[in-house]
């Protein structure tokens, strides 16, 4: 939706037709409807156009005021969602430091991907530079129109970093003006030096990024990584042999739900673990506690992320099972490199130098 609003407000401006004024408008309420943070996007939008047609009459105003009337007029049905989410999601850090240090971590996953790691320094940090190097030299070649769509992915960017919002996954939706300016400045504006430097460093990044995916120990993020279908099935040999399985992960559970299909129906579904659909000796750490902690000769606990779901029951359930119960396996998996980067700017994601640890108890 970004490009084709994109796309039909150049249309628009290289021609000002009421068929293409439709066009901007109907991309802009699809995008807003999509998306809240393309408000952001078509305020950049609006500056631009005030940019481009200041010299113009009053009826280029008129028409402009008239036009932010009517998206604002058309987006009134979900306003109460739009102000509700800005409430609950826009999280700032109030950090100066942590937030530039997001937004970088971001621009950087934008060229990069997550398969690794800029705290790897032996390829972090030549990926890093030979980004600088893309945007400066592509900053450099551009002018006027085309050099502002840099800048404005930079600043959403930056107000994405500051409101506590930005992610690798939300880069997407931004990156298309970022992409859009690096292709102007290949095909347009650079000269054949720097083209040249700018297509070697884009196929270094590649390079990089391709060898992380390959390699496997370079994650960013170490969840692509995370062993849940080998686990799922550990699990449910424990649970057929009359064992007790109990975890929090959701890609936990979303494995044993197939690997544990409905008594009679090896090929049927009825819902995912451990909330819509149960199955004999699997919990979560809540239910196993709300069941009266039952006991069996083998008891499997499965502790890994588990995204805003309250973990205080898997802790008491660890610690009730080490005063009553023997140890007799304990294993840690999916070492996360960044953990203490990432505990020390962003203390509150609760990050953990293991993602995953699996304990086995004996029990009488």
């Amino acid at each position: 939706m970004v490009g084709l609003l994109t796309w039909s407000y150049f249309r628009y401006i290289e021609g000002p037709t009421f068929g293409r004024w439709v066009w901007v408008i109907v991309c802009s309420l699809l995008l807003v409807y999509c998306n809240y943070f393309g408000w952001a996007l078509i305020g950049c939008l609006l500056l631009d156009f005030i940019i481009e047609k200041r010299k113009s009459s009053a009826r280029t105003w008129t028409g402009l005021i008239g036009t932010c009337v009517l998206l604002a007029a058309a987006y009134l049905p979900i306003k109460s969602a739009f102000f509700a989410e800005i409430h609950a999601a826009t999280q700032p850090s109030g950090n100066a430091l942590n937030a530039s240090l997001s937004g970088l971590y971001d621009l950087y996953s934008v060229f990069v991907s997550e398969s690794v790691a800029p705290w790897f320094w032996s390829v972090g940090i030549p990926a890093a530079a030979a980004i600088a190097i893309c945007v400066l030299i592509t900053f450099l070649a551009l002018r006027g129109q085309t050099r502002r769509f840099l800048v404005y992915f930079a600043g959403l960017l930056a107000v994405m970093a500051f409101l506590g919002i930005a992610n690798t996954k939300r880069m997407l939706f931004i990156s298309p003006w970022l992409i859009l300016s690096i292709a102007i400045g290949l095909v347009q504006t650079c000269s054949p030096n720097r083209r040249r430097i700018v297509g070697v460093m884009l196929v270094f990044i590649g390079v990089i990024g391709w060898y992380g995916i390959f390699a496997r120990s370079l994650y960013a993020a170490p969840h692509w990584v995370e062993p849940w279908e080998k686990l799922g099935q550990d699990a449910a040999a424990v649970s057929r042999n009359n064992g007790i399985v109990i975890g929090n992960n959701p890609s936990f559970f979303f494995y044993l739900t197939y690997d544990l299909p409905p008594i009679g129906s090896p090929h049927g579904f009825d819902g995912l673990l451990p909330d819509s659909t149960r199955r004999s000796n699997v919990y979560s750490g809540a239910q196993w506690r709300d069941a009266g902690r039952p006991l069996a000769t083998k008891i499997m606990l499965v502790n890994g992320p588990h995204y805003q779901i309250p973990n205080v029951p898997m802790d008491e359930a660890r610690q009730w099972l080490d005063k009553r119960c023997i140890l007799q396996n304990r294993q840690h998996l999916v070492h996360d490199a960044g953990a203490e980067l990432k505990s020390r700017l962003a203390p509150e994601a609760g990050q953990l130098p293991w993602r995953i640890e699996v304990v086995t108890f004996e029990c009488p």
